[in-house]
């Protein structure tokens, strides 16, 4: 224990230093005992060189196992507690039996020391002692004689911890339940045992039962975990899910099974599970996700995607082709969690898929040409069946060619942000061809590679006719950051206000500083939009510069403006606040009058009580009043 430490407990128990000093008496060594207790703190380091230097330099100032011993048969039972504490350190075997008789001590610190210091000697002789004092009258040596006899290891305790696990006592049950993890024991008694508490009304012995019985390495022990996997109490899921973890190989059938489960607490602790599993789990993880009709396919993913091995990356490209935007969406995530080693993977399905798609855009338009001509082959005349095979064989081919998984690449791409993968999303993204989803989603995923290239597509993409997309590019532009904010600063000063709001828009993506002094600028903007999105993206950044030019916003002309203004500046926090939000609450523009209660909420500052019960009284707009008496709720 650390001096400090020695400190606390003395200070706990009202004394001074006077039972080391005590102890050291005894070695007629007094004064040696401020050098002795850090030694002491460093009896149980890692290295065996460092624990028998730290010995003998205590035993040159007195301090050994037969002074400990002695010590605990001193008449001060400070002594004897401490005697105990150290003889813990020392891991001496032959101060054993003279613990088991400390074990007998009145006082109920020192039966406590000794139960703890039983318990790090690890010595089975002690077994007998720890059992009986499970039935301490003092709680605090019970929970210490369990927590030993789980140090212990002997599966002759299982029985009387298993029945302290039924104490009344959380603080009882939870010690002898944490103890019987400790002891390895595959017995299907316990098994049997336990399982009528994972049906009890109580969500502690359920609790405690999923703890013990998933240390079991019994193949029983998985279903009953399973089951408690949707339980309506958290700690109950945590234990279900931590015990199916330590039975590992054992519980992965059953856990992938569980994925398909229509409660979302047991999909959700399967997938914990079976993440924490890792390796093992692997192979019937790929199996579904390579079943197209799998109904946890998605799921699977992520799992496998958490897990990190690079094997599963095959499939899961493949299942991109999923019908199901939701399980492409799960599938990307999962490959985006893999990181570097998919990289390379989805940048070649990236290129093969653009060159697949543009082949297919080819025989697509043959197709339709031969088509639109004259048919003199006898099909030309058929009807009926005939004809409806026709066409709903051209409507699965071009079903077919409209396949573009080429968005959810990107999004994987995006989420790993290596540099390796900028080319090409830069080429999807400049490619006029390709579908506005996809060359969103390269733009998204450029905004993630901080690059000068990337800046300079992005750049290219800002001018795009469509507005989706160009809002997409001054997007990313502001997520990369310095690279990206002079390109949106200098559209500010483009005559077109489309271009300058979407400077802004851009800009209030940027975690930069660089960001503030153009948003400040667009605060003077001609255009009443501009300005009011400038005075929103301020309420972003916490420096100096903004509350003034926000303050100002505040008496603008045109009310979006000072709505936006007056919730911003109070986003700030800054007191200086308050007196415009009291000003506005009187302004003719119910708007604005809304965005100055709603601003008193975000600034939190008591002042506003009586203001706001003006409001409630006075106010003719009912959705600002009750507006107004939530506000008063939360300060008051």
């Amino acid at each position: 224990m650390p001096p400090t430490q020695h400190r606390e407990v003395r200070q706990r128990r009202g004394a001074s230093a006077r039972p080391m000093a005590d102890v050291m008496t005894l070695a007629e060594r007094a004064p040696a005992a401020r050098e002795a207790t850090p030694l002491i703190a460093m009896l149980d380091d890692d290295s065996a060189e460092v624990r028998d230097a730290v010995a003998g330099s205590l035993n040159q100032l007195g301090v050994n196992r037969d002074v400990m011993v002695s010590a605990l048969n001193h008449r001060d039972w400070q002594v004897r507690s401490e005697a105990a504490e150290v003889l813990t350190k020392f891991g001496d075997k032959q101060a054993v039996e003279p613990l088991m008789i400390a074990m007998r001590d009145e006082n109920p610190t020192v039966r406590q020391n000794s139960a703890k210091a039983l318990g790090s000697l690890k010595d089975k002789r002690a077994f007998d002692s720890l059992v009986i004092a499970l039935r301490d009258q003092t709680v605090e040596v019970r929970i210490e004689a369990a927590t030993s006899l789980g140090r212990l290891g002997d599966p002759r305790g299982v029985e009387p911890l298993l029945a302290m696990v039924r104490d009344r006592d959380p603080a009882l049950s939870s010690a002898a339940a944490k103890a019987l993890t400790h002891i390895n024991t595959g017995s299907s008694d316990l098994v049997n045992t336990l399982l009528p508490s994972f049906s009890s009304n109580d969500w502690r012995t359920r609790a405690h039962a999923a703890e013990v019985i998933g240390s079991t390495n019994n193949a029983r022990a998985v279903q009953p975990l399973i089951q408690l996997l949707d339980d309506k109490h958290g700690v109950v899921r945590y234990y279900a899910t931590r015990g199916l973890v330590r039975l590992g190989v054992l519980a992965v059938p059953e856990l992938v099974g569980a994925l398909r489960s229509s409660d979302k607490d047991k999909r959700y602790g399967a997938s914990q599970a079976l993440r924490e599993i890792g390796s093992v789990a692997v192979d019937p993880l790929i199996e579904i996700v390579n079943d197209p009709m799998s109904t946890s396919r998605g799921d699977a993913a992520i799992v496998l995607g958490h897990i990190g091995e690079p094997c599963a990356i095959p499939a899961l490209i493949k299942a991109l082709n999923d019908t199901r935007p939701e399980v492409k969406q799960y599938v990307a995530q999962g490959l985006g969690l893999l990181g570097y080693p998919a990289v390379r993977p989805l940048v070649n399905a990236l290129t093969r898929q653009a060159e697949e798609t543009a082949v297919l855009e080819q025989q697509k338009k043959g197709l339709l040409g031969r088509i639109g001509q004259k048919m003199t082959s006898p099909v030309a005349g058929v009807s009926g069946t005939l004809k409806g095979a026709l066409t709903g064989g051209l409507k699965g081919f071009l079903a077919e060619a409209a396949v573009d998984n080429r968005a959810y690449m990107a999004y994987a791409l995006g989420n790993i942000s290596d540099p390796r993968a900028a080319k090409a999303l830069i080429d999807v993204l400049g490619d006029n061809g390709n579908t506005l989803p996809v060359r969103m989603a390269a733009a998204d995923a450029l905004g993630n590679i901080k690059s000068p290239e990337s800046a300079s597509a992005l750049s290219a993409g800002y001018t795009d006719p469509s507005n989706e997309l160009a809002l997409h590019c001054a997007m990313a532009l502001g997520h990369i950051g310095d690279l990206g904010v002079p390109a949106l600063t200098a559209h500010l000063r483009d005559s077109d206000p489309r271009s300058r709001l979407l400077a802004v828009e851009g800009l209030s993506g940027s975690t930069s500083q660089d960001s503030i002094a153009p948003l400040i600028q667009g605060l003077s903007d001609s255009d009443a939009a501009i300005r009011a999105q400038a005075a929103a993206s301020l309420a972003e950044f916490s420096d100096d510069r903004v509350l003034d030019p926000l303050l100002a916003a505040t008496h603008d002309k045109t009310n979006m403006v000072r709505r936006a203004a007056l919730i911003s500046s109070a986003k700030l926090g800054d007191r200086r606040v308050f007196e415009p939000l009291v000003s506005a609450l009187k302004d003719p523009n119910p708007e604005v009058r809304m965005a100055a209660v709603q601003g008193m909420g975000e600034l939190g500052d008591k002042r506003a009580v009586a203001a706001l019960q003006h409001i409630v009284d006075e106010e003719l707009d009912d959705e600002i009043r009750n507006l107004a008496v939530k506000v008063l709720l939360t300060l008051k």
